[in-house]
């Protein structure tokens, strides 16, 4: 795949068209298309400010790979990360669960606590029954 197919293929798949990257560029739509038809390459500058504005390495819009090949690399990539996602996920949800259960032993101690309280309240200040 050539290095104005790859230009195409990712500003289409960031659904941007010609005049908004070539307005990021400073140049003309014109100008760009030639870019993105292999008939005038960037600057360094300018291929920087691509990679940036597309969202991916100047060394893959160089390499001589095709970007169905880095489309799976970088999928493989993601599915890695998903998977340190869920890892963390879990063992934050286990963390949250064993702080919850902390919390209820706690109330459930304070509730009892105050059960106590209030029979040993109850038991001191009953009202006396007077017999007449």
């Amino acid at each position: 795949m050539t290095f104005g197919a790859k230009l195409k293929y990712y500003r289409e798949r960031k659904n941007f068209k010609q005049e908004y990257i070539a307005h990021k560029l400073g140049m003309t739509q014109p100008n760009y298309s030639l870019i993105e038809n292999d008939k005038q390459q960037p600057s360094i500058n300018q291929l920087q400010k691509i990679a940036q504005l597309l969202e991916v390495s100047t060394d893959i819009l160089l390499s001589p790979t095709s970007v169905i090949e880095e489309k799976s690399v970088h999928e493989s990539g993601i599915s890695q990360q998903l998977l340190l996602l869920k890892d963390e996920i879990i063992k934050t949800k286990q963390e949250l669960i064993e702080a919850k259960n902390l919390v209820i032993e706690n109330q459930q101690k304070i509730i009892q606590d105050l059960e106590q309280k209030i029979i040993l309240f109850q038991s001191n200040y009953s009202s006396p029954t007077y017999s007449v």
